[in-house]
């Protein structure tokens, strides 16, 4: 669904602040980038002055970015996005091992009128010692869907239109170096669930399936999860492997 949206390009940065570049102390050695600053700089400044990598800075404590983007998809059509991003550490002078939290959302408005709304964070307390994961979705989602089964015809599309929300929630706590267990609640509600074209001649397998206006599901997780990255925005290297239990019983 969403997840169709996340090969979105890049286009434009608006503030000059980059998310590749994560605030803090200079734990990286110096890598010269050029980068759509660099750019932007010696096209309209002349004497373009030393641009300094916010990794070498520690005055700033959060880091905002914000971008537009815009892509394409068979679900979406033509879609535009406004993002932002903030990294962050939560302990004052971070060290090197410390992990860096981020939170990273958008609002994307696609050529079929649909709307999503995602919120993406990733909280580690100080030291490293809980990681706190919160993954949010708005949707107002109008689609088409052909029915269950891999035997469906073309000629046999339903046009949907629901609104659509998802709370993920988790909190994990390390059990020793960079691996973490915990437990998270999953909660996703649809309303407004209905046909926009349904037709006359025949019932429709939405009408066969007999969904409700409102359907929504809601179960415990339990989490493990193995991270190596200090950054997730530009990891210098690392191991992530993420496993998920997701229990649903009615």
């Amino acid at each position: 669904m969403s997840r169709s949206l996340l090969f979105f390009i890049l286009l434009f940065q608006i503030r000059f602040l980059l998310a590749q570049k994560e605030p803090g102390p200079a734990i990286h050695p110096a890598v010269k980038q050029i980068d759509l600053v660099d750019i932007d700089e010696n096209i309209f400044n002349k004497k373009p002055g030393p641009h300094r990598d916010t990794v070498f800075n520690t005055k700033q404590r959060v880091r905002i970015n914000v971008f537009s983007a815009a892509g394409y998809t068979l679900q979406t059509g033509l879609a535009v996005a406004i993002g932002a991003n903030a990294t962050f550490y939560t302990k004052a002078i971070p060290k090197a091992s410390d992990n860096i939290s981020t939170i990273v959302t958008a609002l994307v408005y696609t050529g079929k009128n649909q709307i999503i709304f995602p919120i993406a964070a990733d909280i580690w307390t100080r030291g490293n010692k809980y990681n706190i994961i919160s993954d949010s979705r708005y949707l107002k989602y109008p689609s088409v869907t052909y029915g269950l089964g891999g035997y469906t015809q073309m000629d046999s599309v339903d046009n949907l239109d629901y609104s659509y929300i998802k709370l993920h929630q988790a909190i994990l706590k390390k059990v020793t170096k960079d691996f973490y267990m915990g437990f998270g609640y999953d909660f996703e509600y649809f309303w407004n669930i209905r046909e926009t074209d349904p037709g006359t001649n025949s019932e429709t397998a939405f009408e066969k399936y007999g969904l409700n206006k409102t359907e929504k599901v809601s179960g415990i997780s339990l989490n493990f999860k193995y991270d190596s990255r200090r950054t997730e925005i530009n990891p210098q290297g690392g191991i992530l492997a993420n496993l998920i239990f997701q229990p649903k019983f009615t």
